[in-house]
């Protein structure tokens, strides 16, 4: 086995260490710890809209479409495809939602328009 150079072995050091703290950034771009934050793009991509995590129980209407969330706190996110917390596809009825767990991100299969948190346990 040949050695590498100490100059390579340097390169892929700082290399490795540029994509941990890019990566650490993004995550924390995307919700404050204890924060649920949902996107109107897929992948956490898009514009960011903050949850009110203090109303439990409350139907919350969205100010735009979410396409993608994540959620660092303890609490659950049931996210609607409804503007008024009504489960079901859009368009139709039957009982279709997206819970996003604490400590979970995700894209969903449409965009929600209104959410409602799980009361803490």
């Amino acid at each position: 086995m040949t050695a590498l150079p100490r100059n390579r072995v340097r390169a892929v050091a700082a290399t490795a260490a540029a994509v941990l703290l890019g990566l650490a950034g993004a995550g924390q771009a995307a919700a404050a710890p204890g924060g649920a934050t949902l996107h109107t793009g897929p992948e956490l991509t898009g514009a960011a809209i903050d949850l009110d995590l203090a109303d439990a129980g409350t139907c919350q209407a969205l100010p735009e479409p979410a396409r993608s969330g994540v959620n660092l706190s303890g609490q659950d996110v049931t996210l609607y495809f409804h503007a008024d917390c009504r489960p079901g596809a859009p368009g139709g009825g039957g009982d279709l939602t997206y819970v996003l767990g604490g400590l979970h991100t995700g894209t969903f299969p449409y965009p929600a328009l209104s959410y409602r948190v799980a009361p803490a346990n």
